[in-house]
């Protein structure tokens, strides 16, 4: 969902004809049901500097793009910018801190979670490198992370604490959990 404006409510999705067709980021007003095809792209999360963050829409690609965008038009308000080259699933907070997976290393299925502030500068990693680790999402306040990882044969949604470095499991059973 995209912050309200003028009490207008609109939500950015990923939108495809089929599974394996083009996915195309897609802004839709609520109230009035218009959709705008907006960039292909994957994973959407609005950051409050005015910006759509999302990943590329090819599954063998990475990086990590910003959309300029407007509230007010609910459309594109320039040309979309690289922002991170080796990133993917980001989630951004209420205060702007950017949260991604930095890119699994070859020969590796370890991921680690990068911190960035507003403007663009490293804070450092968060908690430790997870297997198989995706779909990060940060909690409004910024100080937790809740991530999907599989470390025994299954996805299981594990919160990392921002400040203290340290991962709690929050599912175990043998069903697939994923954060989002």
């Amino acid at each position: 969902f995209l912050p309200p404006y003028r009490d207008r409510q609109a939500i950015v999705y990923v939108a495809s004809a089929e599974i394996d067709s083009r996915r195309m980021l897609t802004v839709m007003d609520l109230e009035s049901g218009d959709r705008r095809e907006l960039v292909p792209g994957v994973g959407p999360q609005y950051s409050s500097e005015g910006y759509i963050i999302y990943g590329p829409a090819a599954d063998t690609e990475v990086g990590l793009r910003a959309l300029p965008f407007s509230l007010e038009t609910l459309s594109a308000d320039g040309e979309a910018f690289p922002i991170e080259d080796a990133g993917q699933f980001a989630s951004v907070s209420n205060s702007g801190t950017l949260v991604y997976l930095e890119a699994a290393l070859p020969q590796s299925n370890l991921h680690t979670l990068v911190c960035r502030d507003r403007k663009g500068e490293d804070l450092g990693t968060i908690g430790q490198p997870q297997p198989n680790m995706g779909w990060p999402t940060l909690s409004p306040d910024g100080q937790r992370v809740a991530v999907t990882s599989n470390e025994s044969g299954n996805n299981d949604i594990w919160v990392q604490d921002v400040t203290l470095s340290t991962r709690t499991r929050l599912t175990s059973s043998p069903g697939q959990e994923e954060a989002s």
